[in-house]
């Protein structure tokens, strides 16, 4: 067994090295960890660490760290016990000697371990039989009970649809008019239209009534039709309509006494906090000075995503409240988390802080499905089903595990997330999934999307669908299905004495044998015992796809010392197949020699907040004004970076976050930022500052909680509150193969729009592509203003915008989709356009 071990080692030494840092820097030179361990092991006259302990039994402490796994450590550890199948041979440290570290393993590659599931298109087949819609004078009761006059001035809106706008009308709590004396008059003219209008509506207000333009392309499946999806028969539809009609019913979300009423009588839940400290006493225990109202818009998609999940999903015991924190500020407990759920305490509610609502809306609507889903899973779910869930996605509890769980799969999980915390989040983002983007949890894990199917769903699915010219197809005759190897080597070498910064070199090796079990990145969050971490990417050190990935970190001097632990690696291919390894799936040792511990974090001096406001000369021709927030800071050894977060008064304004300098001479954290013409007039607040030292320490200040001056008022002279314009009418896209005779995924994609800006101009432009397999692929569109200041050009002229990328080789061959475009203007107001149409699909 030495023999072969030799041969191997020997083997992994003639790998090139190209070394990736923190900062994807390349390194052009240096010696690997694993020819670090290969010279220990010579100079100090040993073959390999196993002859160590079973030949000699002598364990020499002049050499670090060696861990031998054997392949049976993938079947879960007993008792919690990560170790069971490990050997481990630890050496002392001696004073200022480099940290080596070896640990390898035997792997095998079988089943849905080793390959993603594969999609096949989903066959819709409508049968002759309809349900039948009775002739009940529709477009009167329309008149009587709503004041909606159905006008065919531009198409005739004939009895189906006339039908399917009240049957979705009836379903929305709201106002009716049901006394004689009220019905007469009307309160708003109805149009059809065969244009594809921005959120299918468009509301145009007169002193005697509104006039409302409707796309006829909510009605395509507003009425249930009968169908047979893979051989079962159920009625086809989608909320498409309904989600129009809140934003008539609503007023565009400003009417907050029609958006209560939806959620008080259709979901159970309110807006309406009384008592925050009572709500919040079992959790942060804070005031409603930690609190804001919702932005108008941002109910509206709540209540829409509500309305997504099956009718005995709608009201929840236990969900009682949805609140919103202040804007700029992060969660006191989870400083990431864009929203948390609260289902264990009474009243039971969920919290969105400003961060959920300033990302794409596909990443938002999962958000939503997944807080309530937490609701299910403590109030609705069985412990049997819960048991049956755990089994499915090889769940066990670990003590050593942050979260008391771990699981020996490293694949079959929607997300990285899904695979680090425990079967609730697990839970929470497959039926999230399910419902939002089904293609990504049936591609991950064919059981998973039929145990929520069956189990919890009753059958019924959904079926996302987007418009025909927003979709186009890519051919490759050698696509690649296959995950990334599992992990067989990890190589760790840190360098530099006790009083020196540390330099750090992580190796990985996977199994395999092809391009196709290679990858393209491996991501690790580096976390020391003080809670300080890295983030480190990994890259191959030989091409953009490899079997063995290395990167770089530096860590200050002054750092928290001791094991630095990492708890997850999420090794992805370029096509985004990804590998989740959890902390049992790899063996692990990271020191960090310091003897100058610094794990006090900065703090702020109180009542030193500054704030100013002064005209920025730097650029002449357009006026620019610099808002600036100053304060001193205690503890402040080597700070590292301030940063700040400033907000407007107004509701519909979102937060602007800066990095700022630190002047030693002074101990004063300095963020400037900078005001254009077209920022709203007003009072700006200071919401929050960051300070971080070298050390990694870092410590947060919420001025909500703190009675000092932290406002300002700036005035501008042409403020831009509206988002920028996309005209969805006019988007094209085109593919081809850059090989058309053995295509093999990699394409030539030009996508053509059109948009425009009423004052500040267009901004930052993003995007998402879906392939067959559910994978989201985001892009930004770097045209010619994306990082000025200014829009050089008439904002206001509708103007063409080219797209043009590569997608890589081996991309999944079948329909792609253009499913949104998110526009961002100058002035901080941004608009997300989804071109997705959740059908759904319940079983007769």
């Amino acid at each position: 067994m030495s023999h072969a071990l030799i041969l191997i080692l020997t083997f992994l030494i003639v790998f090139s090295i190209i070394a990736s840092s923190e900062n994807f820097v390349e390194a052009k030179s240096m010696i690997s960890p694993l020819d670090q361990y290969l010279q220990y092991r010579t100079q100090y006259g040993k073959d390999t660490a196993r002859e160590d302990m079973m030949d000699n039994q002598v364990i020499d402490n002049s050499i670090n760290s060696v861990e031998f796994t054997y392949a049976e450590s993938v079947l879960p550890p007993k008792h919690g016990d990560s170790s069971a199948n490990t050997i481990l041979i630890q050496r002392t440290i001696p004073d200022d000697t480099k940290f080596v570290y070896h640990w390898e393993q035997s792997s095998s590659s079988s089943g849905s371990e080793y390959s993603s599931y594969i999609n096949q298109p989903i066959t819709v087949t409508f049968l002759d039989e309809k349900i039948t819609i009775p002739d009940n004078s529709a477009s009167q009761k329309l008149l009587d009970r709503y004041g909606i006059l159905l006008s065919d001035e531009e198409a005739d809106w004939g009895l189906e649809k006339s039908h399917a706008l009240l049957e979705t009308m009836e379903t929305i709590p709201q106002k009716t008019r049901d006394q004689i004396q009220e019905q007469k008059g009307v309160t708003s003219k109805w149009i059809l239209s065969d244009k594809h209008i921005n959120n299918n509506i468009k509301i145009t207000k007169t002193d005697s009534y509104k006039t409302v333009e409707i796309s006829s392309d909510v009605f395509e499946s507003s009425t249930q039709r009968i169908a047979l999806v893979d051989d079962k028969m159920g009625k086809y539809f989608s909320q498409r309509l309904h989600h129009a009609l809140i934003w008539f019913v609503t007023d565009e979300g400003t009417d907050y006494t029609a958006i209560e009423k939806i959620l008080n009588e259709r979901f159970g839940v309110s807006t309406n906090v009384i008592d925050y400290t009572k709500l919040t006493q079992k959790t942060t225990g804070e005031s409603e000075k930690n609190f804001q109202k919702f932005n108008p818009l941002e109910l509206v998609e709540i209540i829409n995503m509500f309305e997504e999940m099956p009718s005995g999903f709608h009201s929840i015991d236990g969900l009682n409240y949805i609140v919103r924190r202040a804007d700029g500020t992060t969660h006191p407990l989870y400083q990431n988390a864009p929203a948390v759920s609260w289902p264990l305490v009474n009243p039971g509610y969920m919290e969105f802080m400003e961060s959920a609502f300033t990302v794409e809306d596909d990443y938002l609507h999962k958000l939503i499905i997944h807080e309530k889903s937490h609701f299910l899973w403590e109030h609705l779910f069985s412990d049997n089903l819960k048991n049956d869930w755990i089994n499915l996605g090889g769940w066990y509890k670990d003590n050593h595990s942050k979260s008391g769980w771990a699981t020996h799969k490293t694949t079959e999980f929607v997300s990285a997330y899904a695979h680090l915390a425990n079967p609730d989040e697990d839970m929470a983002e497959s039926i999230a999934h399910f419902v939002i983007n089904p293609d990504k949890l049936k591609s991950r894990s064919v059981p998973k999307y039929e145990f929520i199917r069956d189990r919890i769903m009753e059958g019924n699915i959904y079926i996302p669908t987007i418009r025909k010219d927003l979709t186009f197809d890519v051919l490759n005759l050698y696509p690649d299905y296959i995950y990334p190897g599992k992990i067989i080597r990890i190589d760790i070498l840190v360098d530099g004495k006790k009083n020196e910064e540390k330099h750090g070199t992580i190796e990985i090796e996977l199994s395999g044998k092809d391009k196709f079990q290679g990858a393209k990145s491996a991501y690790l969050r580096l976390l020391s015992e003080q809670g300080t971490y890295k983030d480190i990417t990994l890259l191959p050190v030989d091409g953009e796809i490899g079997l063995v990935l290395r990167g770089n970190v530096t860590i200050s001097n002054n750092s928290k010392g001791g094991l630095w632990q990492t708890d997850q690696i999420v090794i992805s291919d370029q096509i985004e197949n990804q590998r989740l390894n959890g902390q049992n799936d790899f063996g692990w040792k990271f020191f960090v020699n310091n003897s100058n511990e610094d794990i006090t974090p900065p703090s702020y001096v109180k009542k030193s907040l500054r704030l100013t406001v002064h005209n920025d000369n730097s650029l002449q021709s357009r006026s620019v004004q610099s808002a600036t927030a100053s304060w001193r800071v205690e503890n402040n050894q080597d700070i590292k970076s301030c940063y700040a977060t400033i907000d407007h008064d107004e509701i519909t304004s979102r937060s602007v976050s800066e990095y700022g300098e630190f002047d030693s001479k002074t101990n004063t954290c300095i963020v400037n930022f900078k005001i254009t013409e077209y920022f709203r007039t007003g009072n700006y607040n200071i919401k929050q500052i960051v300070m971080s030292d070298t050390a990694g320490n870092y410590s947060t200040v919420n001025f909500t909680n703190i009675l000092e001056d932290n406002t300002i008022f700036i005035r501008t002279t042409n403020p831009d509150v509206n988002y920028p314009y996309l005209d969805t009418e006019n988007i094209s896209i085109t593919a081809n193969p850059t090989n058309p005779i053995e295509p093999n995924g990699e394409t030539n994609i030009k996508i053509i729009y059109y948009a425009k800006d009423d004052k500040s101009g267009l901004g930052h432009v993003s995007y998402i592509l879906r392939d067959p397999q559910g994978i989201q692929h985001n892009f930004y569109h770097y045209h010619k203003n994306f990082h000025s200041l200014f829009f050089d050009g008439n904002p206001s002229d509708l103007a063409r915008y080219d797209i043009n990328l590569i997608l890589p080789e081996g991309s999944a061959p079948g329909k792609w989709s253009l499913i949104q475009i998110k526009l961002d203007d100058k002035a901080n107001n941004s608009k997300s356009y989804d071109f997705t149409e959740l059908i759904h699909f319940n079983i007769i």
